[in-house]
């Protein structure tokens, strides 16, 4: 969306205006992206995982997909420039900021350097905590500090393997019942 609101403006030769709609969420630093900067193309918005692109110095959102906006309830209106940190409880915000620091400062950092999924939580817009699956890769492709972040939703899986585990633990309780019952006649 973000690429597209860009574009539109752009083929409606009103550019100034669509760059004047963006400036002010971001700090005064950083320069809008577009997904095909980053080789991303037309894969960002259709991808089913959450895609989000982050300037690692200050935590702005840069771009945001659409599966983004249906796992977190934020419109790219809304999001853009925001920091980070509106997508995580309260309780991670301050690890969080040590993170983004030791990575602006050292161009590493324990999540981005193992290229494996991490489950964290994550918060929707109207406050809801879900369970996501995180996985940040370094974008080297333009100039500067910036990540890429894809989020997958994974909260209806984490209900469904607890209950398999309750299940599996009523099953269990009912199948040493049992076998008591038939030690005793």
């Amino acid at each position: 969306m973000f690429a597209r609101y860009l574009l539109k403006y752009r083929q409606q030769g009103d550019e100034m205006t669509a760059e004047r709609a963006i400036e002010p969420l971001l700090p005064r630093a950083i320069e809008p992206l577009l997904p095909h900067q980053l080789g991303l193309g037309p894969l960002f918005e259709t991808m089913n995982d959450a895609a989000v692109v982050a300037e690692a110095g200050h935590g702005a959102i840069l771009l945001w997909n659409p599966a983004a906006s249906r796992i977190f309830g934020y419109t790219v209106e809304e999001i853009l420039g925001a920091p980070l940190e509106t997508l995580m409880p309260e309780r991670m915000r301050e690890t969080h900021r040590a993170g983004l620091a030791r990575y602006a400062r050292t161009d590493h950092g324990p999540y981005i350097d193992s290229h494996k999924p991490v489950e964290l939580p994550g918060v929707t817009k109207d406050g809801t905590e879900i369970a996501i699956e995180l996985t940040l890769s370094k974008i080297d492709s333009v100039p500067g500090q910036y990540v890429l972040a894809v989020i997958r939703d994974i909260t209806a899986r984490i209900h469904e393997e607890e209950e398999l585990r309750q299940s599996h633990s009523r099953l269990q309780s009912k199948l040493q019942m049992e076998q008591e019952r038939h030690q005793g006649l």
